[in-house]
């Protein structure tokens, strides 16, 4: 895929986003994702007694839809956006999963959930290609929540007001853009 950069941030993310294959990794970036991924296993076990995941549960699976990713510990097939919604609630739920203190981010209960749904519904999906997206997906998370931590102290504070005020958060933004990256950078299958 050819991306025309011209000074355009968001196009060079763009692009290492496509084009960046498992072998470019370094072991590190392997490891750690690998690491991340077990720990939202775990957590998504633990998160599914938690209080409250019973009813999201049993809400996403009346909704019905497209029958396109599992929801872990259930094994209800639902629409993968719902899935990841369920998956990331139950990963979440007791708030022992991964923190960024410094991005201010839970990249991992972010991206992987997405990811697992995204990868299921798509099919043939190998793990390097797996790793290869959670690992964009964590750093891109990361690195977004990093910057916006960059913004001078007086403008980060009128605009978290402003968007709280509106029901948003301010590092919404950062998980969107996230999750649009893993997608990219999971191979399209044709069926």
């Amino acid at each position: 895929m050819e991306i025309d950069e011209k000074g355009d941030v968001a196009r060079v993310l763009a692009r290492n986003v496509v084009s960046i294959k498992y072998e470019d990794l370094p072991a590190e970036a392997v490891e750690a994702a690998k690491k991340d991924i077990l720990d939202t296993l775990a957590t998504t076990l633990a998160g599914s007694t938690g209080d409250g995941i019973k009813v999201v549960q049993e809400l996403v699976s009346d909704w019905g839809g497209k029958r396109e990713s599992t929801i872990i510990v259930y094994g209800d097939k639902v629409p993968s956006l719902n899935a990841a919604l369920v998956n990331a609630t139950m990963a979440h739920a007791w708030d022992y999963d991964d923190y960024h203190g410094l991005a201010g981010v839970h990249a991992g209960v972010s991206v992987i959930p997405a990811s697992l749904a995204i990868a299921e519904r798509r099919g043939k999906v190998t793990g390097k290609e797996f790793i290869t997206a959670i690992a964009l997906g964590i750093d891109l998370m990361c690195r977004l929540g990093i910057s916006i931590g960059l913004i001078p102290e007086r403008l980060w504070l009128a605009l978290s007001i402003l968007l709280v005020r509106a029901g948003l958060h301010l590092r919404i933004p950062c998980f969107l853009f996230t999750l649009e990256a893993c997608r990219l950078s999971l191979p399209m299958i044709k069926n």
